[in-house]
């Protein structure tokens, strides 16, 4: 993995949002998170995505739809195959 220099920019993703952006970016930058979300065993996986995420820290932050919030569940091993398998 090649190691980029940290930055104090916030990372915005466009839309299309690429799973592969998504990959790089959790990897350099998070690489903690990611690496206790990889050792966890499958059924621990989805729990970890359930933490509620104060409002400035989502997409909806600077995204702000007109249309009704959606949530749905995602099961973890679409996340991970969406994310990449470490």
């Amino acid at each position: 993995m090649d190691k980029s220099k940290k930055t104090n920019n916030v990372k915005y993703f466009q839309p299309t949002f690429w799973p592969l952006s998504y990959t790089h970016h959790v990897k350099g930058q998070h690489s903690i998170c990611w690496e206790q979300y990889c050792l966890l065993p499958e059924e621990e996986k989805e729990a970890f995505f359930s933490k509620e995420a104060p409002l400035k820290n989502t997409l909806h932050a600077y995204f702000p739809g007109t249309q009704a919030p959606f949530a749905t569940e995602i099961d973890a091993d679409i996340v991970d195959t969406l994310v990449g398998e470490m």
